[in-house]
């Protein structure tokens, strides 16, 4: 360094003496955690995790007509109850109940019982029906077979990663929440970046379907092909970037229009002409072995999706969603060391009864997979709000226009 800069020596100096200014000691264990903790009720008695059970009880009740407390339920209702107690048991052990319950205290309003900014919900966190219970999110996780595992797990947990920027927070929610729960904690963060789909909602068409759901209303089936013929031809017109391929994919429900979102990705649409002679019936739907039909049914047998990608080695080898997740994130670009070797999952899939000709087959498709299928819950979340911004388009108007006889 000297011998670099010879001609300005006074600079080498000068870094000495900033390093004697520095005197930073980074906390650690409970003295680094800076969130803000939840404010129980002085009237409750009990932990957060307690009051996170109970909230979500009522959501049960709310959601499903469930009573958690009742001394029998249907096998249905039962395997509800046992996943919301199986995600509450992990959020408790990663202590994150009490930032499950600020979020929920951002959005819901308890005194009526209804919301206070109305949260969609985007991203894995969708994936949660603790989260759709409280509520923090309004996507049903059962409903279109989001896992949980891919929000949060055993091999990976960390900070909440909520995202409500779809909701528009008033001033007096942000004041309230900032005074309820310390200044000090929060940190606001500009965003800029918008996503060539949400192109289609404006803030005024969010608003109004805030409490408006078409996709459990009771209305005929003409209303339902409306809309998906208003998407194909007018939003085909009027936005560039899903033109083409609404024009191909040509949507007829809410799955394939999540499917689309999965599609429009350099990876995943070298598969767009396979997907749609499938649907159409001019290519046979192929599956390695049959297991995987269940799984890969309304993807035609191609692997869209991060949680098929899940679900697909939790089948072969019997291990967590939450490992075959991890599994998932070291095939990507990063290369780094893989939770199950290939070695493993050969024979722990011969062990389980699978030919090795079908687990090497099924090897490739993850392998190749891996780094491009998309967050299911993710695309769930805008084909939603896709549907139902398009759905009050279609119906404003039909209303304009005079009606069929």
């Amino acid at each position: 360094m000297k011998k670099l800069f010879h001609w300005c020596p006074e600079a080498l100096l000068n870094t000495v003496v900033i390093a004697n200014r520095c005197n930073v000691r980074i906390p650690a264990g409970d003295e680094g955690i800076h969130k803000p903790i939840f404010p129980l009720p002085t009237d409750f008695h009990g932990s957060h995790d307690d009051y996170l059970r109970k909230i979500c009880k009522a959501g049960l009740h709310r959601r499903y007509g469930i009573d958690a407390d009742a001394s029998g339920h249907t096998a249905e209702e039962q395997k509800i109850i046992e996943r919301m107690d199986q995600e509450l048991s992990l959020i408790s052990s990663s202590s994150l109940s009490s930032d499950f319950l600020v979020i929920w205290d951002l959005l819901w309003d308890k005194k009526r019982n209804d919301w206070r900014c109305h949260n969609l919900g985007q991203g894995a966190i969708c994936g949660s029906l603790v989260a759709y219970l409280m509520p923090v999110i309004d996507i049903d996780p059962l409903k279109h077979n989001l896992l949980f595992e891919r929000f949060l797990n055993k091999e990976r947990t960390a900070c909440l990663n909520i995202d409500i920027e779809e909701c528009p927070l008033s001033e007096d929610v942000v004041s309230l929440s900032l005074q309820k729960h310390n200044r000090e904690k929060y940190l606001k963060i500009p965003d800029n970046a918008s996503e060539a789909f949400a192109l289609l909602a404006t803030d005024d068409d969010r608003l109004y379907v805030a409490n408006h759901d078409p996709l459990d209303a009771e209305w005929d089936s003409c209303w339902r092909n409306g809309v998906f013929t208003y998407l194909r031809k007018k939003h085909a017109k009027e936005y560039d970037a899903l033109r083409h391929l609404l024009a191909k994919v040509k949507p007829n429900n809410l799955e394939e229009l999540t499917a689309l979102y999965a599609l429009y990705r350099p990876g995943p649409l070298i598969h767009l002409g396979t997907y749609l002679r499938r649907r159409s019936g001019e290519e046979p739907v192929v599956y390695a072995i049959p297991e995987l039909e269940p799984i890969l049914k309304d993807t035609y047998g191609i692997i869209l999706y991060q949680e098929q990608f899940m679900q697909i080695v939790h089948l072969i080898t019997g291990s967590s969603l939450g490992k075959a997740d991890c599994l998932r994130r070291s095939m990507g670009p990063r290369k780094v060391k893989l939770p199950i070797s290939k070695e493993e999952f050969l024979d722990t899939g011969r062990h389980r009864g699978f030919e090795e000709a079908d687990l090497l087959e099924i090897w490739d498709h993850l392998l190749y997979s891996a780094p491009y299928c998309y967050l299911k819950s993710h695309a769930v979340a805008r084909a939603t709000l896709l549907y139902r911004v398009a759905y009050f388009k279609a119906l404003a108007q039909t209303w304009a226009s005079p009606i069929p006889q």
